[in-house]
């Protein structure tokens, strides 16, 4: 009885947990498409729909010259819902399935607030970030930072470059023309 309890509480306390380090270099991580989001940035670039919207942003230069910020983001449109809610499913451990299932629904919006920092033309998730909060209807939940939720939020310029640049490559290799 005691070990059911003791594993109980430590399994509420531990809370959410994300299956990827945000150790792994990010460029890779997008080139190599860890996070599975090309078809899902081909799909939102074909239906001409925009990048998640910002209720409210904060953007700071720091001590080293370099552009840091945070906000929180609406994931309004049915793809984008859906998409993270696979994220969340993929990508993390210990989320109730019910804020998941809200996710995906289209009953309400979908806010993230994450810490950011400019590398380059893109924005990455702070890896000195200690969580992202997700609100939903049924109610919110803090998780560990994940760079798929960052390509997620972020990834519409960077993933239409890896498109073009993927296209290229087929092209050289098969003898056509490039591609504009």
């Amino acid at each position: 009885m005691r070990l059911g309890l003791a594993v109980f509480f430590l399994l509420v306390a531990c809370g959410p947990s994300s299956r990827r380090s945000m150790k792994a270099p990010a460029h890779v991580m997008t080139y190599e498409d860890a996070c599975g989001l090309q078809a899902y940035f081909d799909e939102r670039r074909s239906a001409s729909l925009a990048p998640p919207k910002a209720d409210d942003e904060i953007v700071a230069t720091n001590e080293k010259g370099q552009t840091i910020g945070e906000g929180t983001y609406r994931l309004r449109d049915p793809l984008a819902r859906r998409r993270f809610a696979k994220l969340l499913r993929d990508e993390y451990s210990g989320i109730d399935p019910k804020l998941i299932k809200s996710v995906e629904s289209g009953d309400t919006e979908v806010r993230v607030h994450v810490r950011w920092w400019d590398t380059g033309p893109v924005r990455r998730l702070r890896p000195d970030s200690d969580t992202i909060v997700v609100e939903a209807s049924v109610g919110s939940v803090e998780l560990p930072p994940n760079m798929c939720v960052s390509d997620l939020l972020f990834g519409d310029k960077v993933y239409e470059m890896r498109a073009r640049y993927l296209r290229h490559e087929v092209d050289m290799a098969t003898d056509k023309p490039p591609a504009p």
